[in-house]
């Protein structure tokens, strides 16, 4: 599975968090849990974790001025094990309304479910009640990579493979979020034809989907009504074949970079630069920038001019022009007595770009 989910301190806040896009080190908690997924509600007043070895989600307060997280409660997943959690985005009253958890069975029965829960305002804090639940697929699932939500959070897609072990069938999963109710699956869409990926993104617009294998980019266009997707065609002009990416968006929608993520020395990672369509959603290719080092993640900040990546044992910060990528910095991890290398499970940017929390395996969540 490829993480997509390492988030970075982005170069458009005037904090010491974020001054010429340095990252800062503040401080670091230790959870004493197994974390699968964290998400940070775009209201940024929480904070939420799913804690693997307890089957549980644990949610913090969150101060936005500082980053500090205060434990606030905790909740059962219904004896399933928590693999992802996503929170919708803000409603007409700037409030992250619904939370959304993908588990999935421990026994024979390898059952996926996804679970809606409702934020509600207590003390001011937040209690969260469970308002829907739904099973991924009849036959379960096994996901490829986290779901995404459409920009509106009116739909979430994942990728996976159906558990049929007699005859296996890559799919994408859409599923509707309705206001006020709970995220359900509206359509599967069988890949065996069409041919699978690694990992999926939505275009920023909201008016494509792409799916990025190792020999191809596959294009399909999603009904901003209905979220549906109708596959148009694999893109026959990438500059090469990716082993493992990531894949970002600039925030106009009108450039896309493929961060190759392989390991091949001494080729290294590269960041290769497309100028995207917004009507057919085709790419084409623009330009490479070798990096010289091994990426393992990477983002974009939400101006879209930098991009940050993770490259053991350091953090890295690329300046991203309409002519050029060029190389900014780097952080050792080292000098903040981290010793293990931040080996990821996951890493999280706060929505308003000031702090990243980065969890690592050793159950540790220091944040830039």
């Amino acid at each position: 599975m490829i993480s997509r989910m390492l988030m970075m301190c982005a170069n458009n806040q005037s904090t010491p968090q974020c001054v010429d896009g340095f990252l800062t080190y503040v401080n670091n908690y230790y959870l004493n849990y197994g974390i699968a997924d964290i998400t940070i509600t775009q209201d940024l007043t929480s904070l939420y974790v799913l804690d693997s070895t307890n089957f549980r989600v644990k949610w913090y307060d969150r101060n936005a001025t500082t980053g500090a997280v205060t434990i606030a409660n905790s909740f059962s997943t219904l004896s399933e094990y928590p693999d992802f959690i996503l929170s919708s985005p803000l409603d007409a009253n700037d409030v992250v309304q619904s939370i959304y958890v993908w588990s999935r069975t421990v026994d024979s029965t390898n059952l996926f479910y996804v679970s809606t829960y409702e934020r509600t305002p207590n003390a001011g804090s937040w209690d969260l009640n469970l308002t829907g639940k739904e099973q991924v697929n009849l036959s379960g699932a096994e996901f490829y990579s986290k779901p995404i939500l459409s920009p509106n959070g009116s739909n979430a897609y994942s990728l996976g493979q159906t558990t049929n072990y007699q005859n296996p069938q890559p799919v994408i999963i859409t599923y509707g979020s309705p206001p006020n109710a709970g995220m359900y699956v509206q359509s599967v869409l069988n890949l065996q034809t069409i041919g699978t990926g690694d990992l999926i993104e939505i275009s920023p617009d909201g008016k494509h989907l792409y799916m990025l294998g190792a020999d191809e980019l596959r294009i399909f266009s999603r009904n901003l009504s209905t979220g549906i997707l109708t596959f148009i065609s694999p893109l026959s002009t990438l500059n090469r074949s990716y082993t493992t990416a990531s894949l970002l968006f600039s925030p106009d929608s009108l450039s896309v970079y493929i961060v190759d993520t392989s390991s091949s020395s001494p080729s290294y990672s590269t960041i290769d630069k497309y100028s995207r369509d917004d009507s057919t959603g085709a790419l084409t290719y623009v330009s490479t920038f070798s990096t010289g080092v091994d990426i393992r993640n990477a983002v974009i900040s939400k101006n879209g001019q930098s991009i940050y990546t993770e490259n053991i044992p350091f953090l890295s910060h690329y300046i991203v022009t309409s002519n050029a990528i060029t190389f900014s910095d780097s952080v050792a991890l080292s000098q903040f007595g981290i010793t293990n290398g931040l080996t990821p499970v996951v890493g999280f940017l706060s929505y308003d770009s000031k702090f990243l929390y980065h969890p690592d395996v050793t159950n540790n969540m220091p944040y830039f």
